[in-house]
């Protein structure tokens, strides 16, 4: 949540180095806070099934990430607004070189 909150004030002040801090420092270090411990625990609690604890742990990670790229579609459907600096959106236009 420290990484979300920093990267998203990195955005508002237009800050690209904030953003790297939030999302790949803080949330890097958030995800391998919370992952390696997990599955750790799971691999000494069933010493039998060591490979179907790690899966089933990797396979609720994954879960995860396809619960939260939905959400975050909608949620940024809804809340999102283009920058105001860039003038009205209908008059923006997007160009795509190849």
């Amino acid at each position: 949540l420290t990484g979300f909150a920093i990267a998203s004030f990195g955005v508002q002040v237009h800050s690209l180095p904030l953003v790297y801090l939030g999302c790949g420092v803080f949330g890097g270090a958030a995800m391998g806070v919370a992952y390696v411990p997990a599955v750790a625990i799971l691999l000494r609690w069933f010493p039998k099934e060591k490979g179907l604890a790690s899966g089933l742990a990797v396979m609720g990670y994954g879960a995860g990430g396809m619960v939260a790229a939905p959400t975050a579609q909608t949620l940024l459907g809804i809340f999102k607004k283009p920058p105001q600096y860039l003038g009205p959106s209908s008059e923006i236009t997007t160009i795509v070189q190849e």
